[in-house]
């Protein structure tokens, strides 16, 4: 059984009331789904989650048409994140990195990664939410251009032409940023720390 087929069994266990396998399904993407909000939000991103495993539960029949449960997921979740910000107005404040994931041998290359990771969640935050979430799941998910496609429900055109528009953006928004000296590099670090925060 893949682990699309026992993701979805997951669900549907716990739709017919098995609380421990719905607690399967939440551990296995638990992690994920607070990086996706919480790059994103400044509160409520638990609840986030938790939304998003209801509207999991409650669109199950969905899962069948996906052709992966990571897409589905993140077609909730984008939709729920969507959700959030028409309820509320976002705050612009930008979620600091974890230092953690700072990989640094010297203080020096440990203040140049974290002034980089800083400029890089600044610029993001300042991105539509649209373009943020396309970069997220590029970068973050490391979706595929047709996950992409089949998770924000748009033709592969319009998915590269969007994620090549959301790179610009942040190009831009990092070009304006006060400390971002070197722009190149900093976008170029931003492969490795979704990958330090994906693990």
């Amino acid at each position: 059984m893949s682990t699309a087929d026992s993701d979805a069994a997951l669900l549907e266990a716990w739709a017919a009331g098995d609380n421990a396998e719905g607690n399967r399904l939440l551990d296995r993407y638990f992690d994920r789904l607070l990086a996706f909000f919480g790059l994103r939000v400044n509160r409520d991103v638990e609840d986030l989650v938790q939304r998003t495993m209801v509207s999991c539960l409650a669109s199950r029949a969905s899962v069948r048409k996906a052709s992966s449960f990571r897409a589905f997921l993140f077609s909730v979740a984008r939709n729920e994140l969507i959700d959030h910000y028409r309820r509320k107005d976002p705050i612009g404040e930008c979620i600091e990195p974890d230092d953690a994931q700072c990989e640094r041998t010297t203080p020096s290359q440990f203040a140049v990664g974290r002034q980089q990771k800083h400029a890089l969640a600044i610029s993001l935050s300042k991105l539509e939410v649209e373009l943020q979430i396309v970069l997220a799941l590029y970068y973050w998910e490391g979706m595929t251009h047709a996950e992409l496609t089949e998770t924000l429900a748009l033709p592969l055109g319009t998915v590269k032409s969007r994620l090549r528009r959301a790179k610009a953006a942040l190009r831009d928004q990092m070009l304006t940023a006060a400390n971002a000296r070197d722009v190149d590099g900093t976008l170029q670090s931003l492969t490795s720390w979704a990958r330090a925060l994906r693990c």
